[in-house]
């Protein structure tokens, strides 16, 4: 029987595929993982009213836990995979690898776009919507970030000490902590 041995040529990455679509209005964004040779990226099978962009490994953590759905609040994730599929369709490959110095930095971002969406999402829809005038929403907005990086600071903190979070963990703590979609 022969033995077969991998290619070093061969390497794997995180896709998303974006649904163009005028029925893409459930899902528009679709995950996948792919395996592809150093010379060439083998498109997936999707049809052809889809974008298909490779993500940067920075986003791999970030990717695995939406793809296994370990983040428990669907809201949470939901806005996560928005904000990536926008980046994505906003910009080549190229340029989303200088987006963000670090995958800390990335995961920032995600906590802020996260953060942001569920402020949006109560003060549109939240019974107390009307007790916000603009100003008033600003400065809530500006606590909450505040408020969410102070707590991320102090996990990173622990971590120098404890060992390093997960995505997953970070979201799920997350969405304890603010989201009431839980």
């Amino acid at each position: 029987m022969p033995v077969f041995q991998r290619s070093c040529c061969l390497h794997s990455c995180w896709l998303i595929a974006i649904d163009l679509s005028d029925s893409a209005t459930p899902q528009k964004y679709h995950l996948t993982r792919d395996v592809y040779e150093r010379s060439s990226l083998r498109q997936p099978s999707f049809s052809q009213h889809y974008i298909i962009q490779k993500l940067p490994s920075y986003m791999n953590n970030a990717a695995v836990a939406l793809k296994n759905n370990s983040i428990h609040c669907s809201f949470c994730a939901e806005a996560l995979l928005t904000s990536i599929g926008k980046l994505a369709m906003n910009s080549c490959y190229s340029v989303l690898c200088t987006r963000f110095d670090s995958e800390e930095s990335f995961i920032d971002h995600c906590v802020e776009v996260v953060c942001c969406g569920y402020i949006g999402h109560v003060i549109k829809h939240g019974e107390n919507r009307l007790l916000f005038s603009e100003t008033n929403f600003i400065n809530f907005l500006e606590r909450c970030k505040i408020m969410a990086m102070n707590k991320r600071t102090k996990r990173l903190s622990d971590e120098n000490y404890l060992g390093k979070s997960s995505f997953s963990d970070e979201s799920s703590l997350f969405s304890r902590v603010y989201c009431h979609h839980c």
